[in-house]
């Protein structure tokens, strides 16, 4: 496949593929110039400005990062994908009621992606938005019920709620799940 493209790398689109197949496979340098070129003959293809987005990740520039991403849903709003990288990326530098925002709209194009869906819940809780967490978890419990997250946000959630049996169930459900858990042993221990 990546002979393929590279025999076509005067399409930006092949040469933003490459690029991304390159830095995934931790080339830096070779995937810089060719996402960057890539999104200088496309500035408007959402995809090539998520390709961008992760390479200044990769970079470790987060401003630039967070910049593509913008520009990708401002591309076009209508993908879930670019909503879904601003979510992420807003919840990594602590801007949840951003991130929350992002991943709600994110859902609301796809709302049955458990992945988008884990984000949205820990960016809620994060955020104090229990209410929102607990509707996110709800779409990634049916997707992994005993996932060792699904079960710690469960804990919290019920926690916070104050709901006594349900704070043991849940945390006795985590520590099973994960059994070398330490924060699973504190919250069963709590729960009892």
């Amino acid at each position: 496949g990546r002979r393929l493209l590279a025999a076509d790398l005067r399409n930006a689109a092949a040469r933003g593929l490459v690029g991304l197949c390159l830095l995934e496979a931790g080339d830096v340098a070779g995937a810089g110039p060719l996402i960057e070129e890539a999104v200088d003959d496309a500035p408007e293809d959402w995809r090539l400005l998520l390709n961008l987005s992760a390479l200044r990740e990769v970079q470790g520039d987060m401003d630039a990062a967070l910049a593509a991403a913008e520009q990708a849903h401002v591309a076009d709003p209508s993908r879930f994908e670019p909503w879904g990288r601003l979510g992420d990326l807003l919840a990594r530098r602590g801007e949840f009621a951003g991130a929350v925002a992002a991943l709600e709209r994110a859902l609301a194009i796809q709302p049955d992606h458990p992945g988008m869906a884990l984000l949205l819940a820990g960016a809620a809780y994060s955020a104090g938005q229990f209410d929102v967490s607990a509707r996110a978890l709800a779409v990634i419990a049916r997707a992994a019920p005993s996932h060792p997250q699904v079960l710690q946000l469960r804990t919290h959630l019920a926690r916070r709620g104050g709901d006594g049996a349900a704070f043991a169930a849940a945390a006795e459900q985590w520590l099973s799940a994960d059994p070398a858990s330490v924060p699973a042993r504190v919250a069963l221990a709590h729960a009892c």
